[in-house]
């Protein structure tokens, strides 16, 4: 395999919700002069000031990168042996030198692309080379932030902002800080359900770092639709906040780069009791993006955890793809759950498409399921199975798995009924699979059991598995598979 660095310079328009100074206008980020233009050698697009173009390459230039790096090398199309030590053994390097600084803050102006048959060739799944213009952050006109309040609270941990209206919802975005707040009535997004639909509330640019308690209220029909942007959810970054009981239905979420219903993006971030469900009527793929896009959360990022939380979307994506989330990288997942349908080309799996952690600090998962089918729909890349797609320096226990594994256009695989591979030292305890349902015969680190046998807890206890705290078995909840309480 070929590896071709392609260097850009990235547009990268600074949205914001504070009204502009008229003092500021024409410089970079503000708004541009009455006749449309800006100081110096900066361009007016969408009435804001941004660098022009360097390079004159435009297929280099349109494509760009606004995603946390792990420092990690494209992995190369895998065989079909299930262990590769060369998939991730740079990758992890490249991690362990960087140490534990603030990767989120580490943007390049490099794209990592593959080519298998010429140098010319790059990654079709980067973005779109034949777009006309670079996808860019959008502001909502809406809000006013200058003016915003809310009507009640002060958006302290004892005195939360109230969120009762689509409009209280929207108005988060302009308190980006360390603020609280809590929901008080169900939400319908129906009205931002034209055009490209919601914006999310928080940024590459400008992450959210508050706490939201959706307090068991819903949020429905959140619909947006940005092929080509990145961090695309109700939330789009997520930065040291915390998000609880949010409900979330009716969704159809379409994006490039980490996309989730909940959030793109989540680093350092607490997630609990959280879900998402119910697609729009008669689809059944609801969270549609390019890599790290899950049904909850699109890239669980460094230091956070998914707790109690369940995805019962469709997600359909290129690379990391999962039911519940996309690409979990040196986070934990634990008491959670996944059952829609999934699909993608490399590094699929019905709860978590890839599990990545270095050799100092493991990415885990434990008293978790997948119950969706995953497919591959095209390629030769051999990580996709029903429970994680590839685990890197990663750990789970306690887990299982029922979804069908297909790869379309040739034989269906019959090693896959747990994880699709292993590339750096990881560890399994107590992980089961379906053999009837998955049509698998052999599961990796996982034990294969019949229906029945699955839906006995007696299979279960003597592997360590908590039936007094943690999992519940009746014969009837969860179609008689184990549960978690």
């Amino acid at each position: 395999m070929k590896v071709v660095f392609v260097v850009f310079t990235g547009i990268f328009i600074l949205a914001g919700c504070s009204d502009f100074s008229d003092s500021l206008a024409g410089n970079l980020g503000e708004k541009c002069f009455g006749n449309g233009t800006c100081r110096g050698d900066l361009i007016c697009v969408d009435n804001v000031c941004v660098e022009s173009i360097v390079d004159g390459n435009d297929e280099d230039a349109e494509k760009y990168d606004d995603q946390p790096r792990q420092d990690n090398e494209t992995v190369d199309e895998a065989t079909d042996e299930n262990t590769d030590e060369n998939v991730d053994n740079e990758i992890v390097d490249q991690i362990e030198e960087k140490g534990d600084d603030d990767l989120s803050d580490d943007l390049s102006d490099e794209v990592l692309t593959e080519s298998e048959e010429s140098d010319d060739e790059t990654d079709e799944n980067v973005f779109d080379e034949d777009a006309d213009e670079i996808p860019d952050e959008v502001p909502d006109d809406a809000v006013n932030c200058s003016t915003a309040v809310f009507d009640s609270g002060a958006g302290t941990a004892g005195d939360p902002y109230v969120v009762s209206t689509p409009e209280d919802l929207n108005k988060i975005r302009c308190f980006p800080g360390s603020n609280y707040f809590r929901q008080m009535a169900d939400i319908d997004l129906s009205e931002y359900k034209t055009g490209e639909g919601w914006v999310p509330i928080g940024s590459q640019t400008e992450k959210f770092a508050g706490t939201y308690y959706g307090n068991g209220f819903k949020i429905t029909n959140l619909f947006i639709n940005r092929p080509t942007e990145n961090n695309q959810g109700l939330f789009g970054y997520v930065l040291n906040g915390s998000l609880n009981n949010i409900k979330i239905e009716n969704v159809d979420v379409t994006g490039g780069t980490s996309i989730g219903a909940l959030a793109g993006i989540i680093e350092g971030t607490s997630v609990v009791n959280c879900y998402s469900r119910y697609g729009i009527e008669s689809e059944s793929v609801n969270i549609k993006g390019q890599s790290n896009a899950g049904g909850l959360i699109g890239y669980n990022f460094e230091g956070s955890t998914i707790e109690n939380s369940h995805s019962f979307l469709g997600v359909d994506g290129d690379e990391s793809v999962g039911g519940l989330t996309g690409m979990s990288f040196k986070s934990y997942i634990s008491k959670s759950y996944a059952t829609g349908s999934v699909m993608g080309n490399k590094f699929v799996g019905g709860l978590a498409g890839y599990l990545m952690g270095t050799s100092t600090q493991k990415a885990k998962i434990e008293n978790c399921y997948s119950r969706g089918g995953v497919k591959r729909k095209s390629g030769t890349n051999a990580y996709t199975a029903s429970f994680t797609g590839i685990v890197n320096y990663g750990e789970i226990n306690y887990c299982y798995s029922t979804g069908v594994v297909v790869f379309t256009g040739e034989t269906n695989p019959v090693d896959k009924g747990f994880s699709g591979g292993i590339s750096g030292p990881s560890t399994f305890s107590g992980n089961f699979y379906d053999t009837e349902t998955t049509l698998q015969t052999t599961g990796i680190n996982a034990t294969g059991l019949t229906t029945s046998q699955m839906k006995s807890s007696a299979s279960f206890s003597g592997e360590g598995w908590d039936f007094t705290v943690t999992w519940g078995s009746d014969g009837t909840t969860n179609e008689g598979y184990m549960y978690l309480k």
